[in-house]
């Protein structure tokens, strides 16, 4: 239970930091990130800084609930999440679409995925 709450401490503090950088400061990280500044790309940039913000405010809101349907929703969600995006950093950074902290990015994710899938598969073996 504590080590899952730490899972979830971790990644409300990344989307925090992401969701901050990303909706506040997305001129910056556009150039940081390697691309272009165009008014869909700050657009692109803002949302997803909005999403980012918003999961982080939630996911540490919720992290202390002790409901096991919480908790599990929570992980497969960031599951789920932190899989789909090590993907479209892995074939971003394969394709030269994500030239600048493109391994440091998809190592975390990566990491966060296999963290929380760590977890879904402890729930499954407690239940068969």
């Amino acid at each position: 239970m504590k080590k899952m709450k730490y899972l979830f401490l971790v990644f409300s503090m990344l989307s925090l930091a992401n969701g901050i950088a990303f909706l506040f400061f997305s001129d910056q990280s556009i150039l940081l990130l390697g691309g272009e500044i165009t008014s869909i790309s700050k657009l692109i940039m803002r949302y997803y800084g909005a999403i980012a913000l918003g999961s982080g405010v939630a996911i540490f809101i919720f992290r202390r609930v002790e409901d096991k349907f919480v908790q599990n929703g929570l992980v497969i969600g960031i599951f789920i999440c932190m899989l789909a995006s090590s993907i479209v950093g892995v074939s971003a950074s394969v394709t030269g679409g994500f030239p600048n902290f493109d391994w440091l990015f998809i190592f975390i994710d990566i990491t966060l995925t296999i963290w929380s899938g760590y977890f879904i598969l402890n729930r499954f073996k407690k239940v068969n």
